[in-house]
C-alpha cells in the first residue's frame, strides 16, 4: 500500500467544486419545495373560475418542470466542475498511478474529494434553496399563478429527493471523470498530463450526434405535424435545450469548426494579437469549448424561451401568469450557465499564469498578453452568441410557422440585445480583469507559485 494525499483537493480545484454543488442543491431543493407547496395548496373553491390560481396544480407542475431542467443543469454543471477539478490535478494523480496506486485508489480519492465538498455546501445549499423557493412562490402568488394564502413547504420528501439527486450526480460525475485515469497505463498518463489527451470517445460522439438529431426532429415535427395547433409548444419547448446539450457534448469539435475560418482569413504576417488569439482558440479546444458552450446554452435557451413566450402571447395561447412562470426557467438556465462560465474562466486563468509569466521573461509585454486574452475570449463569446441565436431560432421559427404560417417573431427587440450584450460582455469582464491584475505581479512570483 502507498501513502495517498489528503482527499480534499487543492484550493483552486475545490473552488470549482463548491459553487456548482451548492447551486445545484439550492435549485433542486427550491423546485422540490414548489412541488410540495403546490400539492398542499388550498383546493379549488366550487364554482370558482378555473385558472392557474384556482388551485396549486400549476405551481406543482411548474416545480416539476423546473426540477427536470434543474436535474439536467445539475448533470452538466457538476460533471463539468468535477472534470475541471480532476484536470487541475491530473499531474498529481498521474504520479500516484506511476508509483503503484491502483485504479480503485485513484477513484476513491476523487470520490472523497467530491463528497467532502458536498458535505461542506449541503446545509448552505438547502437553506439557499428554501429562500429561493419561498421567493419564487411569493412572486407566483403576486402574479396570479398560485392560490392566495399558499405557504411554502419543504418537508422530508423534498429533502430526500434533493440529497439523492445531488449525491447520485456527484458520484457518477466522479466515476466518469476518472475513467481516463484508471483505463490508461501510468506512463501514458504522465505523457497525457503534459501534452493533453483526446477529448472524445465513441460514446461521447454518438451521444452528441443523437442529441443534435433529436433537436432537428423536434424542430421538424413542430413545423409540420402540429401546424395550426397550440400544442406545438410541447415539441418546440424542449428543442433549444436538446440542441444546446448536443453542442455541449460535442463542444471541442464545434469550437474547432467555428474558429477554424478565423485562422484561414488572417494573413500570415501582422495581426499579432488576432493571430495569437486564433491560434490559442484552435490549439486548446477543450479549454476554448469551456468558454463557448456556456454562452451557447445561456443565449440559446434564454432567447428560445423568450421567443416562444412572445409567439404564444401574440396568438393568445398563453396567459401572463404562465409567461411569468416560464421566466423562472430563463433565470435558472442563465444562472447555471454563468456559473459554468465563471468556473471555466477561473481554471483557464490559473493554468495560463505560468505560461504568461514565462512569456514575460522573454520580452512579451503585459498589454499584449491582456490583449490576447481579451480577443480570445471575445471571439469565443461572439461565436457562442451566434450559435445561441441559431439554437433559439431552431425552436422559435418552426413554432411561429406552425401557429401563424409566418416566420416573423413578435416581441421586444430589446430582450435580444440585452441577452447578446450580457453574453459577450460578461465573459470579457471575467477574463480580462483577472488577466490585467495578474500581469501587475512580477513574473518571477508566478514562476515560483503558479505550479
Amino acid at each position: 500500500m502507498i501513502a495517498v494525499p489528503p482527499p480534499f483537493p487543492r484550493p483552486r480545484s475545490s473552488t470549482a467544486l463548491l459553487a456548482p454543488l451548492c447551486c445545484s442543491a439550492a435549485v433542486l431543493a427550491a423546485c422540490a419545495g414548489l412541488v410540495e407547496s403546490g400539492v398542499r395548496a388550498p383546493q379549488q373553491v366550487p364554482g370558482a373560475d378555473p385558472g392557474p390560481a384556482a388551485d396549486g396544480s400549476y405551481v406543482a407542475a411548474l416545480g416539476a418542470t423546473l426540477g427536470g431542467f434543474g436535474v439536467l443543469m445539475t448533470v452538466l454543471l457538476v460533471a463539468g466542475a468535477v472534470a475541471t477539478s480532476v484536470r487541475a490535478q491530473r499531474r498529481d494523480l498521474a504520479v500516484l498511478r506511476a508509483v503503484a496506486a491502483s485504479p480503485g485508489q485513484v477513484q476513491r480519492i476523487v470520490r472523497a474529494q467530491v463528497l467532502q465538498c458536498l458535505l461542506v455546501v449541503l446545509v448552505p445549499g438547502l437553506l439557499l434553496g428554501r429562500l429561493l423557493g419561498s421567493a419564487a412562490l411569493s412572486a407566483l402568488t403576486a402574479h396570479g399563478a398560485a392560490p392566495p394564502g399558499t405557504s411554502y413547504r419543504s418537508g422530508w420528501i423534498p429533502l430526500v429527493a434533493t440529497l439523492g439527486a445531488v449525491l447520485l450526480v456527484a458520484i457518477a460525475a466522479a466515476r466518469w471523470a476518472t475513467r481516463p485515469l484508471v483505463r490508461a497505463r501510468p506512463a501514458e498518463l504522465l505523457t497525457a498530463a503534459s501534452t493533453g489527451r483526446r477529448w472524445a470517445g465513441p460514446w461521447r460522439v454518438t451521444t452528441g450526434l443523437l442529441l443534435l438529431g433529436g433537436g432537428l426532429a423536434l424542430s421538424v415535427v413542430t413545423a409540420t405535424v402540429f401546424e395550426g395547433n397550440p400544442l406545438a409548444s410541447a415539441t418546440a419547448g424542449p428543442a433549444p435545450i436538446v440542441w444546446a446539450c448536443g453542442i455541449a457534448v460535442l463542444g471541442p469539435a464545434v469550437t474547432a469548426l467555428v474558429t477554424a475560418p478565423l485562422r484561414l482569413l488572417l494573413p500570415d504576417r501582422g495581426c499579432g494579437v488576432l493571430r495569437s488569439a486564433a491560434r490559442r482558440a484552435t490549439a486548446s479546444r477543450v479549454e476554448s469549448a469551456a468558454v463557448l458552450v456556456p454562452v451557447v446554452m445561456a443565449v440559446g435557451t434564454s432567447l428560445g424561451i423568450i421567443g416562444l413566450n412572445s409567439s404564444s402571447a401574440a396568438v393568445g395561447a398563453q396567459g401572463p401568469a404562465s409567461a411569468w412562470g416560464e421566466n423562472l426557467l430563463v433565470f435558472l438556465v442563465a444562472g447555471c450557465s454563468a456559473l459554468h462560465l465563471l468556473n471555466a474562466l477561473v481554471e483557464a486563468a490559473s493554468l495560463r499564469q505560468w505560461q504568461n509569466a514565462a512569456l514575460r521573461t522573454v520580452g512579451a509585454r503585459p498589454s499584449w498578453l491582456v490583449g490576447v486574452e481579451a480577443v480570445h475570449t471575445g471571439v469565443l463569446a461572439l461565436c457562442g452568441a451566434g450559435l445561441g441565436v441559431a439554437v433559439a431560432a431552431s425552436a422559435v421559427l418552426p413554432y411561429q410557422l406552425a401557429l401563424t404560417g409566418r416566420t416573423w417573431v413578435p416581441g421586444p427587440a430589446s430582450a435580444l440585445w440585452v441577452v447578446l450584450a450580457l453574453a459577450v460582455l460578461l465573459p470579457l469582464l471575467l477574463a480580462t480583469v483577472p488577466a490585467a491584475l495578474a500581469v501587475r505581479r512580477p513574473p518571477v512570483e508566478h514562476l515560483a507559485t503558479a505550479r
